[in-house]
């Protein structure tokens, strides 16, 4: 599904959330700095450790080829660490610190078709920026990962990390996609994993949030119905709720401060901006 960047309703949403913000206080910048090649390079999510960064990102190897996944580290002051490549067409979709510092990072190779894997990595600071192990899993068809967490209360206390992803539905429509739940540990092994297989395309991997009791939210969309689901720590769907009258998928959700979440979302095809409490 593709969304269009701009449209009437976002600049008018737009408009009216930075008439509501208020001026004070002002947003400073630290640094500002241009990184990659004169090749296609970009970043797509930096994780803090301590004073410094890890930044999720992509590189072109060469002109007009499939980029390449990188993990790029930055010190506090911007300036350029290391940067680990993968040596094949990929992207690493999120990531997660550990409690010693290490980066869990989760995504898949490309193109996204039936020939692409599934993968997930360890990646230390140690000796200039390594990977601890790196693994591909792959199943018939199309996959990904796309979400991982590590749980204050998981199920078992030796396998803290939930990680969210799709794979292909065998019995459904060429494109369409079934939601996977994988609980594993630093060391990617795995203590279970759960398919919610439907009727419908199951796109409901866009999001993994975690409650502090354990439980999880998972967003995205079931069919055309926009649908938060709340999981146990076992995996178990417990409840859902979908905005009625609405073609609508959910892309992100934050806990509020105050108690419950915000969730932001779109209709599609018009695809008119939501935002939710």
């Amino acid at each position: 599904m593709k969304c269009s960047p701009f449209s009437l309703s976002t600049c008018v949403l737009a408009l009216i959330l930075f008439t509501l913000m208020p001026t004070t206080p002002s947003i400073s910048q630290d640094f500002q700095r241009i990184y990659g090649t004169s090749l296609d390079n970009n970043f797509t999510k930096v994780i803090q450790h301590g004073a410094n960064f890890y930044v999720l990102g992509q590189d072109q190897p060469t002109s007009g080829s499939i980029p390449h996944a990188t993990v790029t580290r930055l010190d506090a002051n911007g300036i350029h660490q290391w940067t680990l490549r993968l040596d094949i067409p990929s992207v690493w979709n999120d990531a997660v610190l550990t409690p010693s510092g290490d980066l869990f990072v989760v995504g898949s190779t490309l193109p996204g078709d039936a020939t692409n894997k599934s993968i997930m990595g360890l990646v230390t600071t140690a000796g200039g920026g390594n990977f601890t192990w790196i693994r591909t899993y792959d199943v018939p068809g199309r996959e990904g990962l796309s979400r991982i967490v590590r749980s204050p209360n998981p199920q078992n206390s030796s396998f803290p990390y939930y990680v969210l992803g799709s794979q292909f539905d065998a019995n459904g429509n060429a494109i369409w996609d079934d939601v996977i739940l994988m609980n594993i540990n630093a060391a990617g092994t795995f203590n279970w994993k759960k398919r919610y297989a439907s009727i419908d395309d199951d796109e409901f991997s866009r999001d993994l949030e975690l409650m502090p009791n354990g439980d999880l939210v998972i967003a995205g969309n079931r069919g055309t119905r926009g649908v938060l689901y709340l999981a146990d720590n076992t995996g178990a769907l417990m409840n859902g709720i979908t905005p009625s009258g609405l073609s609508f998928t959910y892309a992100d959700v934050a806990q509020s401060s105050g108690g419950g979440f915000y969730a932001v979302g779109n209709t599609f095809p018009s695809f008119t901006p939501y935002l939710m409490k």
